[in-house]
């Protein structure tokens, strides 16, 4: 299912028909890949594409960025409409290669879109939950438009924080306009006598 972080997809994937290159439009959230189907000369199209895109989702799935999208079928290297060369591939084969090669599985969404003629994928890699690696450990993480192989302190630091998140320090979805006044007032209240009962007077 795509959801509302998939506007920038479509903002990016009008900017590169209408003359962006690929490349320029990745970033923290978004990544571009080529089928390697479409050139005849891959010998092991099948495994190559496997391979990056596992490494991929495990990178997104282990920053800070939220949900992230790869879009198979395009040439980051391309700009305007020659950037889109398409694929072939089953949504429910990319689905279960990801899910089998991920330690936790990773349950990605696989999604058909349509550009120039070409038909794309777009992959939506839902928000990290835990330390995520391959099968025999390796592990890395988003920065930037990057993937930095993960340290053992960065690791614990991961475990430890998904493994106990503060909920409360995430945005809500609603507004001040949408909350009891009665509610904020009274929350207001404990607040202050818990921050008077530590000495807090700020």
């Amino acid at each position: 299912m795509l959801d509302s972080g998939f506007e920038g997809v479509e903002e990016a994937l009008s900017a590169i028909e209408a003359g962006d290159s690929a490349g320029s439009w990745e970033s923290q959230v978004l990544d571009f890949k080529e089928d390697p189907a479409v050139h005849p000369m891959n010998k092991n199209p099948d495994a190559g594409l496997v391979e990056f895109l596992v490494d991929e989702v495990i990178c997104f799935s282990n920053a800070d960025g939220g949900v992230a999208y790869i879009v198979l079928g395009v040439n980051d290297k391309k700009a305007g409409p020659a950037a889109f060369t398409g694929t072939d591939r089953s949504c429910d084969w990319l689905v279960e290669k990801i899910y089998s090669k991920t330690q936790p599985h990773i349950q990605v969404e696989a999604s058909e879109i349509e550009r120039c003629g070409k038909r794309l994928i777009a992959l939506r890699i839902p928000r990290g939950m835990a330390l995520y690696q391959r099968s025999k450990g390796q592990a890395s993480k988003r920065v930037g438009k990057n993937c930095v192989p993960l340290g053992e302190d960065e690791r614990r630091s991961i475990h430890l924080s998904r493994s106990n998140p503060d909920l409360s320090a995430t945005a809500s979805r609603r507004s001040p306009e949408d909350l009891d006044p009665k509610a904020i007032e009274q929350a207001k209240a404990l607040l202050a006598n818990r921050k008077h009962a530590l000495g807090d007077d700020s």
